[in-house]
């Protein structure tokens, strides 16, 4: 059973994973349609390509850190926790 606080860091993951591949696909889209180092989405005229490829990626950084997060202490301690309540938990 996942806590609130793990549907928190669910939510986040998700909401920066779609973000960051978003920035991602619309940077390599718009250079390889316009063949330039300026985006021609009014939002992000005053970036450069670059600026946008590192923002992209740190984010799809943190959204991996909340995925390991989700997968390590989400997953796996409850798990161990709730067996430990049952008592089919032994430590070998």
């Amino acid at each position: 059973m996942m806590t609130s606080k793990e549907y928190l860091v669910a939510a986040a993951l998700g909401f920066f994973s779609i973000f960051g591949w978003l920035l991602l696909f619309i940077n390599i889209g718009t250079l390889i349609l316009t063949q330039d180092t300026i985006l021609v989405i009014d939002f992000f005229n005053n970036f450069n390509v670059i600026y946008i490829f590192i923002i992209s990626t740190v984010i799809l950084f943190i959204s991996l850190v909340f995925m390991i997060y989700l997968f390590k202490y989400a997953g796996a301690e409850n798990e161990i926790k709730e067996a430990k309540k049952r008592g089919e938990y032994d430590k070998k």
